[in-house]
């Protein structure tokens, strides 16, 4: 009934290379998966920078007292009241923001002068202490008149930006890899 020439099933040598191609392209897919789960992080990270920085200045103006943002680790910016973080007090915190590891808080960023002219001044760091005061003025925005904060993905060199130059009245975030910043 069975003739001798049939053939059921596959050979080993079959198998190995199956397994080899969907090892290949699993390997390939592991790494583009990594890749953009870096992107989405420090993407999410300057946005939410961005967003809370916008909304200490709304709230510098709204209650009429100067707010100061001020580092304190990789991870944590705190906001005081006052008008100088150089050396704060914990009863003057109004408030914190933070940051999920690897992503960090740097104190510079790579190439500023490729985001801005040195007349924005906005190569300046918020974070230091003096220059991310929010000063309340009655009918102007309270956003500081220039500066950045600047994130990193762990130690490599990733990097995004919130940005506030004298030309736009908003706070932006550009990212920066492989040797150039882009939107």
């Amino acid at each position: 009934m069975f003739g001798v020439g049939q053939k059921k099933g596959f050979t080993l040598i079959e198998v190995l290379i199956t397994v080899v191609l969907m090892g290949i392209l699993s390997s390939m897919g592991v790494v583009s998966l990594f890749g953009a789960a870096e992107n989405a992080k420090i993407n999410d990270a300057a946005k939410n920078t961005a967003a809370f920085v916008e909304r200490i200045a709304k709230d510098s103006k709204r209650m009429s007292t100067p707010l100061c943002l001020k580092k304190m680790n990789d991870q944590v910016i705190n906001v005081y009241k006052s008008t100088d973080c150089s050396n704060p007090s914990a009863d003057l915190l109004y408030d914190h923001f933070s940051i999920e590891a690897p992503t960090r808080f740097v104190a510079e960023c790579p190439n500023m002068g490729t985001v801005c002219t040195v007349a924005e001044n906005c190569n300046v760091n918020l974070l230091d202490g003096t220059s991310g005061v929010f000063k309340p003025k009655i009918g102007l925005a309270s956003l500081p008149v220039s500066g950045n904060i600047c994130i990193q993905y762990g130690t490599k060199q990733h990097f995004a930006i919130t940005l506030k130059s004298k030309a736009e009245n908003f706070v932006r975030f550009l990212t920066y890899e492989d040797d150039e910043w882009s939107w």
